[in-house]
């Protein structure tokens, strides 16, 4: 028999076990399957998009609060071909507004004019005569009404188009542009008696879509229009008696009568809004969603609100409420005010911002601008304001927009363009 050292039997084997080793891990290889690609659920994760349902389900996930998801919003919607997202910086682009005079009830629209917000330059664009009613979706062309005249115009004067001849010229808010179309509805007036209609932005092909006595457009979408119902009168006023939502073909949907409640301007396609006075006195705003029983309900300061108006994004309200002594009726003090409605939180904005009952989110929600009415010793002047709503810092353009009249002045239809 050979023998084999021991030192030799030691390698040996261990060449042994390096071999076996080697074999096992190129069995494993050969039988594994292959690594799948990830391109599919790559390209499937890059072009998934988040639908609301008209009707939400009632096996809806636990612990989701509501306005994290997507809702319809009154604010102006972009078409495709342009994003408010696309301005690097709102508070240095373009407010367009209307102004009117009043004497004795009669109203003198003294024009429609354009204000440069970096260069704090003021552009008139619309004669007198003129009220602004709407910005197109792409945001290059404005609605606009004189008398009963309803026309559209692009942004710096060219290609005036009539639309129609039988606007109701009383009506607050007579037209809108529908949200991401091309498409208007606007109220008509013949023979005593309203009704709502779409029209194409180039006047053709107008479908009736009803005739319950409309007065007011809160909001056009494709597939929601807000409107008030009420009576006009001789005199140019209109009196409001119900809020209807309707589908887009004018069907009835949802209908809130006024009852003692105070209406508010801020109706939206998903939310009703209104102030209600309890047996002390007290006022409470109320925010009740269309889909959802539990309303949202604020206790705030003062005896009368002026304005409220949703962020683009659904989360937050402006308010303007008001003090005002019992006896004489003089206003106090305007308060302003945010309204943080998933958190129910509050922000009081400085009191500089002064005598300015109206507000208007800027596209991107940054900036909010205030719009009002002070008097000075001998004339009236219009008021306005932007405040940055991070920084709370604010811009006064009463200078730049220069509006004042020995009768009381308004600055009206307030829109942002870039």
């Amino acid at each position: 028999m050979i023998s084999i050292p021991a030192q030799t039997k030691v390698l040996l084997s261990r060449f042994i076990v390096i071999c076996l080793a080697l074999l096992l891990v190129g069995c494993a290889q050969t039988s594994q399957d292959p690594q799948p690609s990830l391109t599919p659920v790559t390209q499937v994760l890059l072009t998934a998009t988040y639908t609301a349902p008209l009707n939400p389900s009632s096996t809806s996930t636990p612990d989701q609060d509501p306005t994290d998801a997507p809702s319809p919003t009154a604010s102006l919607t972009p078409s495709p071909t342009f994003s408010p997202s696309s301005v690097q910086d709102w508070g240095k682009r373009r407010i367009f507004f209307d102004v009117t005079e009043h004497s004795f009830g009669d109203k003198d629209y003294l024009g429609i004019f354009s204000l440069n917000l970096e260069e704090g330059t003021l552009t008139e664009v619309w004669e007198k005569g003129g009220q602004l009613l709407d910005v197109s979706p792409d945001y290059q062309r404005l609605l606009v009404s004189k008398d009963q005249n309803l026309y559209t115009v692009y942004t710096d004067g060219r290609e005036v188009k009539l639309l129609a001849d039988n606007l109701l010229s009383s009506s607050a808010q007579g037209a809108r542009w529908v949200e991401s179309s091309e498409k208007i509805v606007y109220i008509a007036s013949e023979d005593d008696k309203t009704k709502l209609i779409k029209v194409n932005d180039d006047g053709k092909d107008p479908v009736i879509l009803l005739d319950g006595n409309p007065v007011i457009i809160y909001s056009a979408t494709s597939d929601r229009l807000v409107w008030g119902e009420g009576i006009c009168n001789s005199f140019g006023g209109c009196t409001q008696s119900s809020v209807v939502w309707s589908d887009g073909q004018g069907n009835e949907i949802v209908t809130q009568q006024m009852d003692e409640r105070q209406l508010l301007p801020c109706q939206t396609v998903s939310h009703f809004s209104y102030v209600e006075k309890d047996e002390n006195d007290i006022y409470s705003l109320h925010l009740q969603p269309l889909q959802d029983p539990d309303e949202i309900i604020f206790w705030l300061a003062g005896t009368e609100y002026s304005d409220c108006a949703w962020s683009p994004d659904q989360k937050q309200v402006s308010v303007v409420t008001i003090d005002r002594g019992w006896y004489s009726g003089t206003v106090h003090l305007y308060r302003q005010l945010i309204l943080d409605v998933k958190n129910r939180e509050i922000t009081l904005l400085p009191v500089r911002l002064g005598m300015a009952g109206n507000s208007y989110w800027s596209p991107d929600g940054d900036y909010l601008l205030f719009t009002g009415t002070e008097n000075t010793d001998d004339h009236y002047q219009a008021v306005m304001r932007i405040i940055n709503t991070k920084s709370l810092s604010i811009n006064f353009l009463d200078e730049n927009i220069d509006q004042k009249s020995s009768n009381y002045i308004t600055v009206n239809h307030v829109f942002w363009l870039p």
